[in-house]
């Protein structure tokens, strides 16, 4: 594997190529499969170019941008 950054990766949380990967607690995983909207209590954001996680939080002010409906 190159360490050599590619070219085309845009590592920015709101950047096309990034995906968002949440994480819930066991509550919040109850409140999603009864219909229930629930902040995550972790998100991830992963590039879809490098595939590498480069950013990820618990700041409630940041995971609640990323309410899974």
């Amino acid at each position: 594997m190159s360490s050599v950054p590619n070219p085309n990766c845009v590592h920015e949380h709101d950047a096309p190529t990034v995906r968002v990967e949440s994480e819930y607690s066991m509550l919040g995983h109850f409140m999603l499969i009864t219909g229930i909207s629930w902040r995550p209590s972790l998100v991830r954001f992963r590039c879809t170019q490098c595939k590498k996680v480069f950013d990820e939080t618990s700041d409630p002010a940041i995971c609640s941008k990323y309410v899974s409906v």
